[in-house]
Order: C-alpha cells, then sequence, then structure tokens
C-alpha cells in the first residue's frame, strides 16, 4: 500500500507529460495518410497551409455503386476534376 502512495505523484507527472506530448503531436501538421484506392484532394489545402483530405473511396465504392456520386451527384471520373471545399460540403 505504501509503495502505491510513493508511485503516485511521478505516475501523474508522467500522464500529464504524455498527454501534453499528444496534444502537441496532434496540432502539427502531418502528412497525409492514404492507402490504396483513397483519393487524395488537394485542390486547396496547399496554398491554405493544410493537411490534404483523403477519401476512403473503397470504403464509399463496397456500400454504393459508382453511379450514386459519379452520376446522380455530378462527381467526375477525372482526377481534379470537380472544385471541391468545405464550403461547398457544409452547403450539401
Amino acid at each position: 500500500m505504501n509503495i502505491l502512495r510513493t508511485l503516485r505523484v511521478p505516475w501523474r507527472g508522467a500522464l500529464l507529460a504524455l498527454l501534453a506530448t499528444l496534444a502537441l503531436w496532434s496540432l502539427a501538421p502531418r502528412e497525409a495518410q492514404a492507402e490504396y484506392g483513397d483519393v487524395v484532394i488537394n485542390n486547396f489545402s496547399d496554398a491554405a497551409g493544410m493537411r490534404p483530405v483523403v477519401f476512403p473511396h473503397w470504403f464509399h465504392r463496397v456500400r454504393f455503386r459508382c453511379k450514386v456520386c459519379h452520376a446522380d451527384l455530378g462527381f467526375q471520373f477525372k482526377a481534379g476534376g470537380n472544385q471541391i471545399n468545405m464550403l461547398k460540403i457544409i452547403d450539401g
């Protein structure tokens, strides 16, 4: 029991240091992590100083047919063919 009390203070300090490190790490800009089949949307992000958006294409493709997005919603089949930005996404 006494050992647990003496370990309590260093443990809390280590936990606080770990949480602070994770918080700072999450704020640092990182490269976009894309996997095979993902679509990296980088139309405006570099100019804005932000990471590109990674769209998980195959995650959606196994659930929907191509026509749902590319015919019904009007997304082009060409890379960079759609001028997507956050305002358009919010507006629907």
